[in-house]
């Protein structure tokens, strides 16, 4: 249902050309070069060849490549910007790009369920519905939005404006003062002699600077050094995607729109419209679960360091 909703009323701005309609891993020919590195010599089986979307053919190749991505629905963006880089893609290609990986993964599946059924004893059926399901997982692992956001944003293309009358202020009491932004990254001056490795460094960080200047915080989407992990097998989670205040308590929180609030885990404090979410920690509700704001409505005070997160879909988005 959501392919359709998305894809649908881009349907008549797509662009239409003969594709081959399968550039996978199967059908690219390689060989070795002097310097023995793999270079491609050229492409087969060209039985599916058709003339529909030319974002089609991209699609196809992209949810092939989800196979090898282990759980990463973002290996995809290097091969959608090696594309875009040749053939430059409309934004509504970009916009209709997941739902048809998407589709092509859901068709994959449900062809191999039918061939299995024909002939339940084929090995090499049975083997590539392993990589077929793989490849449906990672598909439906992550929003709609979040992946369109992604593609929009390898290629260098504005998201979508938010359309809304303005919002009011989070924190009404410390309009006009300024937050000291302290810096948590790898070339921080804060970090020394691994300091960075002690538990719970970057909030005492922010608690010191707190005393020195009064309001501190954190800085959004800053690779925090704290979060490596030395030797790591797999690559850790070290971007930021909130920002942390630090203030007097007792601060007044207002609603910056007009939403729906919802209580979750941890002390979390969210607020829902339809464009836009906002997710808080540190903060005591005074509303219960399901309560209808209005802007500027007084939500609850702040009884702890402030977590803030902003998001433009109802997602549950991790903090890194």
């Amino acid at each position: 249902e959501q392919v359709g909703q998305r894809l649908l009323p881009l349907a008549d701005r797509l662009p239409w050309q003969a594709v081959h309609m399968d550039i996978t891993d199967d059908n690219v020919v390689w060989q070795r070069d002097a310097q023995r590195h793999w270079q491609i010599e050229g492409v087969i089986d060209f039985g599916d060849l058709v003339r529909t979307w030319r974002i089609a053919d991209l699609s196809v190749t992209c949810a092939a490549l989800l196979h090898h991505a282990e759980g990463d629905p973002f290996a995809i963006l290097p091969a959608i910007q090696a594309c875009h880089r040749i053939t430059p893609l409309q934004r509504e290609e970009l916009q209709v790009l997941w739902p048809l990986i998407v589709a092509r993964a859901a068709v994959l599946v449900l062809s191999s369920e039918q061939q299995q059924r024909l002939d339940p004893d084929n090995a090499y059926l049975l083997k590539n519905a392993e990589h077929e399901w793989e490849i449906f997982h990672v598909a439906t692992s992550v929003p709609f939005e979040l992946m369109e956001a992604a593609i929009l944003n390898c290629v260098g293309a504005e998201l979508p404006p938010i359309v809304g009358e303005g919002f009011a202020p989070l924190l009404p009491g410390l309009v006009g003062r300024e937050f000291a932004l302290i810096d948590l990254g790898v070339l921080s001056p804060h970090f020394e002699a691994g300091n960075w490795e002690q538990e719970g460094i970057d909030r005492r960080l922010l608690e010191q600077a707190a005393v020195v200047h009064g309001l501190a915080a954190s800085r959004y989407g800053q690779y925090r050094l704290s979060r490596t992990q030395p030797d790591s097998a797999v690559e850790p989670d070290t971007f930021a995607l909130h920002v942390e205040l630090h203030m007097p308590l007792g601060a007044t929180v207002e609603a910056p729109f007009a939403g729906t609030l919802r209580h979750g885990a941890d002390g979390l404090l969210s607020l829902h419209s339809a464009q836009l979410s906002v997710r808080l920690w540190g903060v005591n509700a005074l509303l219960k679960h399901g309560a209808a704001v209005v802007k500027g409505q007084v939500i609850g005070d702040v009884v702890a360091p402030l977590t803030v997160q902003l998001c433009r879909a109802e997602l549950e988005p991790p903090l890194f």
